[in-house]
């Protein structure tokens, strides 16, 4: 037998792969907002109000891990006086890490970051079946495949 008569010279059979349905993966409904984020709203305006600081929580948004909380601070008023208030936050929060923005990106408002009680686990299911990813005909093999999500349950 020479080299030129190997099993691996024959046809090869071209047989075309077809993804299998996303239907397979797990799905779970996106998080919503609970009671305790709207009650660390609302202790959070409070708190503001008692320090005689003019800011407020303009909106929050909940991901799997942390709330996003959008506060408006009016104006005199600097984002370092926010800022120094970290304690107060954390206190106010029952927590003991806080993240702050000043500002948000494209938004004239500063972003505390406090984590959830219970945090959600983020379903790949849920990443590939997601308005980013439906365009795209490959999402496990295009540079944009994401595998997580964001504090706004966005796919990143």
């Amino acid at each position: 037998m020479t080299l030129s008569s190997t099993a691996y010279d024959g046809p090869q059979s071209r047989k075309t792969y077809h993804m299998p349905s996303l239907d397979l993966l797990a799905h779970e409904q996106p998080p919503r907002a609970t009671r305790s984020e709207e009650d660390i709203a609302a202790k959070l305006d409070t708190m503001f109000r008692q320090l005689d600081v003019d800011a407020h929580v303009s909106t929050f948004h909940r991901g799997p891990a942390v709330t996003q909380y959008e506060v408006m601070i009016g104006p005199g008023v600097r984002t370092d006086d926010i800022a120094n208030l970290r304690g107060n936050i954390t206190y106010t929060a029952a927590t003991s890490k806080v993240r702050m923005y000043s500002p948000i990106p494209g938004k004239s408002a500063i972003s505390i970051e406090i984590p959830n009680a219970t945090p959600e686990i983020v379903h790949l299911g849920d990443v590939l079946c997601s308005h980013e990813m439906a365009d795209d005909a490959t999402p496990t093999l295009s540079q944009s495949a994401r595998t997580a999500a964001d504090a706004s349950s966005r796919p990143i």
